[in-house]
């Protein structure tokens, strides 16, 4: 087996090993219970007679439909496909390069015999006679022949011999044949369908393949019609220089290569033929729940039968036990596919196990809901007769409530894909209509599209109000495309009026369903947006205490908020999310605020005093603390989350570089010793979080920013995080990078405009911007040295003399300070 094959194998197996991974033992319990769930709500209970009936036979009892189903009418089917056969043209296949072989033979067999000729010629001078012999002309004349491979008589072949094969005939001749073959020549006109019954010509000029209809057979002679027309071409033309015997010499070249161009295609015909036959659709014949099949009593027909048969394949296998095997199965097999799909390819995909498990619930919920009035149409709403029918009320389920929740408790693309799954299982439950299924599916792109910018509950009641209007307009379509499909006479007005109201009243539905079971969802640990509007208030405990304790630290996170909120817009992440996050996370700074610059107001830097080990320990420390008070304080996971990656696997290297310079020759310093702990961001929202922090503080560090400063620093920032692996484990691309720090720059710029001096003339243009204001980002060569790491966010790099300066304005966000008693002191304190 070749190396490749091998590879193609093992990739195909880590696939295999990965899915089966994500299918752990709980979820593959949740697939089969909510599977089983459904196969209890898609089964028929009512069972179809069992006895085999004949043709022939007479009914013991009578038959009604218990559903509406249909099947195929075998005789229209067969007369349908007939009808298509007859329509299909016969083919024929013209030849259109056979005048240019035969032209190519001409001009050959010419060249060779005036080459011969002239090498004869030569060898009689070289010999001392005045011309060839005749024998070796007779040769000529006779090679010549064999080579033009046509039926020419010998005094053309004299006339061309005396005239030594001039390039004249040549020419003519080949013009001769082109004049003869021009139309489609064939053998025998009895090939030809009737007049005014077209065909189908497939030319082959070239390379090139050509089809088109004929129906004028005008253009179409025989071998002798052509050679006639031939003829009087040659009546009609002027002889060359060579003079008249020459003309006719040519003209009996091209009348002998007359042949056949035309002919027909009878395999390709009925290739076509039996395919138009495969694509006539069968004749359905459609049964209406309720409809009489047959009495007791009457002589079955083959109609009958037929009937019969469907009905038992509508209502699946009648052993029940089997039909709830068979519908677990399918049931499983449809989330399934969804869910290993959607795992592997729609990025944004909710794969948590709560979520999925929110989904399985509300698909039970709803699916349950949607048995319940099939059941209530059918025993309320019998018949018709202009007013509510059975499946009026099928529009009053809810489905886009459903798909509404799954976007407020996840994301778009994870309510899209829950909308197809419950859409195609509804179908299913409502006796298998797809209509229905695409109704739906409608409303559910309706209302997730609706919700999408919801940040107040009232507003959810207004996506259930616009989902209702788009039911309203769906299910009318509906109606119509249902009376052509299935030919009914007429559609009461009355119908299609009570259709549209449980339509209408459905959307509604869907709202207040959201809003009775959002609370429900936020009370088993999901964040939704309203509940991330509420930790939003700036008088949420944790942030008035952040406020009050620590004020720069809150001013910092605030102004965090903002750029993390910008860039989460400008790449489609979620900036609520991140916005909220932002503002807490920072809060493990509350236990220790003086020991942040920005908390400090007049008093000494502890860290003066301190060993940079401890300092670092110290600066780490608070993203552990912030969790802990977070979980406390019982913020949602997802914020827990945040703060635990803010600052990734990130080195505090200000306090590592102080440590180099400080340790002694025989000393070792650990880079390990000075990183935080992790995890490195492994979301969109996370890794932009990070990334706003680290420039947020080092652009309020610049001393004078200007556009080009501010630039530049956030180039250096983002390509460091980069450089350094933070960002892999994030789903950003580089086009998202791009996005992120150019948008960074235009709210730090806006926010410092004040404090910006620009330069008299044109800008002074840092190294690493250009002149256009772009942002670019500086990836190291994973093959070459790893770029330098830029100090982490506050601590500018350090320049010639140690420093851009003293040790109190390097230190900034993330630096915890105390003396060595106190160090000792607040680590005891912690660890109790």
């Amino acid at each position: 087996m070749s190396k490749q094959k091998k590879t193609g194998h093992r990739s195909r197996w880590s696939a295999f090993r990965a899915r089966l991974e994500r299918l752990s033992a709980g979820r593959v319990l949740l697939l089969a219970l909510v599977s089983g769930i459904l196969a209890l709500l898609l089964v028929d209970w009512v069972r179809v007679p069992t006895d085999t009936f004949q043709e022939g036979d007479v009914a013991p009892y009578d038959v009604r439909a218990p559903v509406s189903f249909s099947f195929v009418d075998e005789a229209a089917t067969r007369a349908e496909q007939e009808l298509a056969s007859r329509a299909v043209p016969v083919v024929f296949g013209q030849d259109g390069n056979l005048a240019a072989r035969l032209a190519d033979r001409v001009s050959l067999a010419f060249e060779t015999a005036r080459r011969k000729l002239m090498e004869a010629r030569e060898k009689a001078r070289r010999d001392g006679k005045d011309r060839p012999p005749g024998s070796t002309l007779e040769a000529i004349q006779a090679e010549f022949l064999a080579t033009l491979d046509l039926a020419v008589d010998a005094e053309s072949i004299r006339v061309l011999a005396d005239r030594d094969f001039d390039e004249e005939i040549e020419a003519l001749a080949n013009e001769l044949i082109s004049v003869a073959m021009r139309r489609y020549v064939v053998a025998d006109r009895s090939i030809l369908p009737e007049s005014g019954v077209p065909i189908s010509v497939i030319r082959l000029v070239g390379d090139n393949r050509e089809e088109q209809r004929l129906q004028d057979f005008t253009e179409v002679v025989t071998v002798e019609e052509a050679r006639q027309e031939l003829a009087l071409y040659v009546l009609n033309r002027d002889p060359p220089a060579a003079g008249a015997q020459a003309l006719k010499a040519a003209a009996a070249i091209a009348r002998s290569a007359v042949r056949p161009t035309f002919s027909a295609n009878p395999l390709l015909t009925e290739e076509r033929r039996q395919a138009a036959r495969s694509a006539v659709q069968p004749v359905m014949v459609e049964v209406k729940e309720g409809t009489m099949l047959f009495r007791a009593g009457d002589v079955l027909g083959a109609d009958d039968i037929a009937a019969m048969k469907a009905l038992r394949g509508a209502r699946g296998p009648s052993d029940l036990v089997t039909a709830l095997i068979a519908l677990s199965a399918f049931c499983g097999l449809v989330v399934g596919t969804f869910y290993f799909f959607s795992s592997d390819y729609v990025s944004r995909f909710a794969r948590t196990n709560r979520t999925l498990e929110a989904m399985a619930f509300l698909l039970v919920l709803l699916l349950g809901l949607g048995r319940t009035l099939v059941d209530v149409g059918a025993a309320v709403f019998p018949a018709g007769g202009g007013g509510p029918t059975a499946t009026s009320l099928w529009y009053l389920l809810p489905i886009a409530g459903g798909a509404m929740l799954v976007r407020i408790l996840a994301n778009a693309e994870t309510a899209l894909v829950f909308a197809i799954v419950i859409s195609l299982l509804a179908g299913v439950v409502m006796d298998r209509q797809v209509l229905v299924a695409v109704f739906f599916l409608l409303s559910s792109v309706a209302a997730i599209g609706g919700v999408a910018q919801a940040r107040e509950r009232v507003q959810v009641l207004r996506a259930g109000l616009q989902a209702g209007i788009v039911n309203v307009a769906v299910v009318v379509l509906v109606d119509l495309v249902q009376l052509y499909l299935r030919d009914l006479p007429s559609l009461g007005f009355g119908t299609v009026l009570w259709d549209a109201i449980f339509a209408f009243l459905g959307g509604g539905l869907a709202g207040v369903l959201v809003l009775g079971l959002v609370p429900v969802f936020e009370a088993f640990g999901f964040v939704t947006d309203y509940k991330l509007l509420e930790l939003a208030n700036f008088n949420h405990p944790l942030l008035r205490q952040l406020m009050i304790r620590a004020p720069g630290t809150y001013h910092h996170s605030v102004m965090v908020g903002s750029l993390a909120e910008a860039a989460a817009e400008a790449v489609g992440a979620d900036s609520l999310l991140v916005r909220v996050g932002a503002y807490f996370h920072d809060i493990g700074k509350i236990s220790k605020p003086h020991f942040f610059i920005e908390n400090q107001r007049d008093v000494p830097n502890p860290h003066d005093r301190l060993p940079p080990e401890q300092s670092a320990s110290a600066i780490i420390r608070h993203v552990a603390t912030g969790a802990r008070i977070a979980r406390e304080n019982k913020l949602p996971q997802p914020l827990i989350d945040l703060i635990e990656s803010h600052h990734g696997t990130g080195v505090v290297s200000f306090f590592l570089e102080r440590a180099q310079r400080m340790a002694e020759p025989s000393q070792t310093v650990r880079e390990e010793d000075f990183r935080y702990p992790g995890p490195k961001p492994d979301t969109r929202e996370a890794a932009i979080l990070l990334l706003a922090d680290r420039v947020e503080a080092a652009c309020r560090a610049i001393q004078r920013p200007t556009p080009d400063t501010v630039r530049a620093t956030i180039q250096r920032l983002v390509s460091s995080a980069l450089n350094d692996g933070q960002l892999e484990a994030c789903p950003l691309t580089l086009k998202d990078l791009h996005r992120v720090a150019n948008t960074f720059a235009e709210v730090v710029l806006g926010l410092y405009h004040q404090r910006i001096e620009y330069p008299d003339g044109a800008a002074q243009t840092d190294p690493g911007t250009s002149r256009s204001g772009i942002i670019t980002i500086e990836v190291a060569n994973p093959l070459g040295p790893a770029m330098p790491l830029a100090p982490p966010q506050g601590f500018p790099a350090a320049g010639p003399g140690g420093g851009a300066g003293a040790p109190e304005d390097l230190l900034r966000d993330d630096e915890e300070e105390t003396g060595s008693e106190e160090f000792r002191d607040w680590n005891r304190r912690e660890d109790d």
